[in-house]
């Protein structure tokens, strides 16, 4: 096991509060289970809300201040890894509440091997905070920004997955997050990209499928071909010569009248 628990508290604050500056020889995570105030971490002030923790690494001075009926939960813990981001996470936190809930549980119950699972359920936490960094600001990219870079990254061989990581989002978060601004699954917005931007090459340019397929991001012409007949019900082959047969006649009847 790389990561050991240390403490765990849970406490509801009934009026306001403010923690002096203090450093702990070890990791702590602050859960913030309501309420609202605000956390200084070295030089870096942060304000805080429901659903919100903070990580602050060994001997890091910080300090703490909120209104009435905050309720929290931390814990002091050590571990091996030390690439653990420091500073206020807002954004995808249920997998650390749930995991500080069950600490809290296997702290009253004290089943058989407790021990050994509440410093399994740190190491989970720990693993978790390595997949998804912090973000420091409470918005992430603007929802505008977030469709523009899928539009000028719609043409290369990126999963959705790769396009939230490189964003700062979990996968999860984006995928959810993109479902309920755009009323369309993020997979689906980007495939409707790609299959404009391969329309666009069947229409205006000489490229085979084959390159088409390749220059649009897609894994293969086969799949290209696949989706696209999916979308149209033909292949693109025939969408294009149905497309320039329709604009020959069309213009012909121009010089006929």
């Amino acid at each position: 096991m790389n990561s050991e628990l240390k403490f765990f508290v849970q406490t509801n604050y009934k009026h306001d509060y403010h923690i002096q500056n203090h450093t702990h020889p070890c990791y702590e995570l602050v859960y913030y289970m309501d309420g609202n105030g605000s956390s200084e971490i070295g030089k870096k002030r942060y304000d805080f809300k429901k659903d919100t923790f903070a990580l602050i690494k060994p001997n890091q001075i910080h300090n703490e201040s909120a209104d009435k009926n905050t309720s929290v939960m931390f814990i002091g813990f050590t571990t091996s890894y030390e690439s653990i981001a420091e500073g206020m996470y807002y954004n995808d936190t249920t997998p650390v509440r749930q995991l500080m809930d069950e600490i809290g549980e296997e702290r009253e119950q004290k089943k058989p091997y407790y021990k050994s699972m509440l410093n399994l359920l740190v190491e989970k936490i720990v693993l978790y905070l390595l997949r998804y960094p912090v973000n420091d600001k409470k918005e992430k990219t603007s929802f505008d920004d977030v469709l523009t870079y899928i539009k000028m990254n719609a043409n290369k061989n990126m999963s959705i997955q790769q396009m939230a990581y490189n964003l700062g989002y979990s996968y999860d978060y984006f995928r959810q997050m993109f479902a309920e601004k755009a009323n369309v699954s993020a997979k689906k917005y980007l495939m409707n990209i790609k299959i404009a931007n391969v329309k666009e090459y069947l229409l205006n340019s000489d490229y085979s499928v084959n390159k088409i397929a390749r220059i649009t991001g897609f894994s293969s012409p086969s799949h290209l071909c696949t989706v696209f007949k999916e979308t149209f019900g033909q292949t693109p082959k025939e969408y294009q010569e149905e497309q320039r047969n329709y604009a020959y006649f069309h213009n012909m009847s121009k010089f006929v009248n």
